[in-house]
């Protein structure tokens, strides 16, 4: 995504390697909610409708589940028009990506740093995968 943890991550799993930087992997821009905790907004009204049900609720001045899904999805029809093997190095919630391959919600794909996900396509639809370690 070109953010300073994905850029880190991957200089940790693979060294130096040139790489490509898209912008659409990005996670969700939190708006008003940005570099706040839950202790600085579990009180204010806005936060919790958008905890009631984060995957339709945009966060006041940001972005939706689904305009971030939207986002992600552009961005990764990209990586898979290249046809060639890729490693995308994203966030937990860009994530999200996976619910709508192989269904379930969000928090069943949920990942610690440096972990993921191998998946596999054919003729540019997802097929299959495995977690990374397993």
């Amino acid at each position: 995504s070109g953010m300073i943890r994905t850029e880190q991550t991957l200089l940790a799993l693979y060294g130096p390697v040139s790489h490509e930087v898209l912008p659409g992997l990005r996670e969700m821009d939190f708006g008003d909610f940005e570099m706040k905790s839950y202790q600085q907004l579990k009180d204010t009204p806005a936060y919790q409708a958008w905890i009631a049900d984060v995957e339709h609720n945009p966060c006041p001045h940001g972005e939706s589940a689904p305009q971030v899904l939207t986002r992600n999805r552009a961005a990764m029809d990209r990586v898979l028009a290249a046809g060639e093997d890729a490693v995308c190095v994203i966030h937990g919630g860009t994530a999200g990506l996976m619910m709508t391959w192989f269904g379930g919600g969000r928090y069943d794909y949920s990942v610690k740093p440096g972990t993921g996900f191998t998946v596999t396509f054919e003729n540019g639809r997802p097929v299959s995968y495995i977690r990374v370690p397993e």
